[in-house]
């Protein structure tokens, strides 16, 4: 199998949420976005685009590893699959999933139908092999992810390709590396990182797993993958920058990883220090450094740790809500430009835009006009605009183009960040150009879908009636979204599916029939 071949399959497992104008995907301008498409991105990868390239899916100027990965999830057929090709197969999702006290929380998968929805494997014989909240990888075409067969510490590597009979473990620990299950991990070049407690030397540092299972050790020190980002270097996953935890002079300041070993970003005597919400447009890494509980400066400094440059600094009260995941999404990348969430301690917390020049660093809007805070989260790219969720003085769903008169509230309706029955976080997803969050009033959180417009901003489906269903890990698949969501107390979290319409949202599976009992309660891939 060919080298494009072999990244597309993994391109197509990988799950992005992000969504793209599927005509800048459609190099070949024949109507349709497919196989042949995303191998040509492959093929130009590096060059630079010309304006409206149909190859520069994220407009960042670059043509790369990201622009094929947003392609990907525009592909009019399942699995990116050309119209001549052999009827498709759906893509499959594998998460956690509880049937019964006796046999605790297992791998399950899902392909989106009942029956192609099941337990892959009894890890463990006498209980739980995987965590409720657990790390899923699609890796090199497969899925992957940490079990034991005996408890939550001594995990090992398991790898599945969807089926009962392709559910294997590959690795071969021993007592030398306690993994624990549910670790979490992050990509450099052909390889998966992870950090796991090394006996021999009585610390957590990282290692490297190879698709095969082969593993060794990559550092001294631990890999932060929550405050990380790549850079495209030809490579599958591309070059890691990860900030490290360790405990000499440099520690917390900015890595590099290629897989197979790890450097330090800039010189001994200057490293580049203090990263947080790390994130990359082309060549340039875009974080914040904190020097203070009130003081938060954005930073830019290229890939090759040259020309780091403070572009703004905020001193207002908490300036920048730094999340070590940013799991709210704070900050996204739209049109070649960073936009976030920021407070100057003039306008509270306002949205920003940053295109890398200290000049090019600039209010977009203050959202309710006044010195009051209206904080901003879950942004996610939404057709040509991006979509987020402000809470404060001017609340609701807001729609921007990146400009002043082009951000506008559509809602007052407001995506909630704590749910009913659960403390986890639903977080919002993108699909087929809808924006599906939970919210509504209390005693009635159910899911949500909006268009970007006001019209289009409705309620799903009231799934627990006279209640909340409270639906939490929302995942994009394909053409309909999955999630946990509770219709009765009796029931419990369940899987269900939801194409965005009252009639198009369903139960999928009762994993645990009994009264009471959850089936599930986290997708993590």
């Amino acid at each position: 199998m060919n080298y494009i071949k072999l990244c597309l399959m993994s391109l197509v497992l990988l799950g992005i949420n992000q969504t793209v104008h599927a005509q800048m995907c459609d190099v070949d301008a024949n109507g349709i976005v497919d196989r042949q498409d995303v191998s040509l991105i492959f093929q130009a990868r590096g060059q630079s685009p010309t304006p409206s390239d149909p190859r520069d899916a994220n407009a960042d100027g670059v043509i790369n590893l990201f622009d094929a990965r947003q392609c990907v999830t525009q592909c009019d057929l399942p699995r990116c699959e050309t119209p001549i090709a052999p009827p498709p197969t759906n893509q499959t999702h594998v998460f956690s999933g509880f049937s019964s006290s006796i046999e605790g929380w297992q791998p399950w998968v899902t392909d989106g139908t009942p029956e192609g929805t099941f337990k892959l494997k009894q890890i463990n014989t006498n209980g739980s092999s995987v965590m409720p909240i657990g790390d899923y990888f699609d890796f090199n075409g497969a899925h992957y992810f940490f079990a034991s067969t005996q408890s939550f510490r001594d995990a090992e590597l398991w790898r599945s390709d969807g089926t009962s009979a392709g559910t294997t473990q590959v690795s071969n620990l021993g007592q030398s590396i306690n993994l624990t299950i549910g670790s979490a991990g992050c990509f450099a070049g052909e390889k998966l990182l992870v950090n796991a407690f090394n006996t021999n030397t009585g610390f957590t540092q990282a290692f490297a797993f190879q698709a095969n299972g082969t593993i060794e050790q990559l550092d001294e020190s631990s890999v932060n993958c929550g405050n990380s980002t790549n850079i495209d270097d030809q490579s599958t996953y591309g070059t890691l920058y990860f900030a490290n935890f360790s405990t000499d002079i440099n520690e917390n300041a900015i890595h590099i990883s290629d897989g197979s070993s790890v450097e330090l970003l800039g010189s001994q005597a200057n490293p580049v220090t203090r990263p947080d919400r790390m994130i990359s447009i082309g060549s340039n890494i875009f974080y914040f450094s904190r020097t203070g509980s009130s003081h938060t400066t954005l930073m830019v400094v290229k890939s090759d740790g040259s020309d780091a440059t403070a572009l703004k600094n905020f001193t207002g009260i908490d300036s920048t809500r730094v999340e070590a995941r940013d799991s709210r999404l704070q900050q996204i990348v739209f049109n070649g430009k960073l936009y976030f969430n920021a407070n100057d301690g003039i306008s509270g917390f306002s949205l920003w835009e940053s295109d890398g020049t200290p000049s090019g660093t600039k209010l977009v809007k203050d959202l309710d006009n006044s010195p009051d805070s209206t904080e901003i989260a879950y942004m996610r790219v939404l057709g040509n605009k991006f979509i987020f969720k402000a809470e404060g003085a001017a609340s609701g769903i807001w729609i921007s183009d990146g400009t002043e008169a082009g951000t506008q509230k559509v809602s007052n309706i407001l995506p909630l960040e704590l749910v009913e029955n659960t403390f986890y976080p639903p977080i919002p997803v993108v699909m087929d150009g809808k924006y599906f969050f939970t919210a509504g009033p209390a005693g009635n959180h159910e899911l949500w879908v909006s268009d970007g417009t006001t019209a289009g901003t409705q309620i799903v489906r009231d799934i627990n009636i006279g209640g909340s269903s409270s639906p939490v890990s929302l995942v994009a698949q394909d053409r309909y979204i999955l999630f946990a969501a509770m219709a009765t107390e009796e029931q419990g979290f369940e899987l269900w599916r939801s194409d965005g319409t009252n009639a198009g949202t369903f139960l999928l599976k009762d994993i645990c029939p009994d009264p009471f009992c959850n089936g599930m309660i986290d997708f993590a891939f």
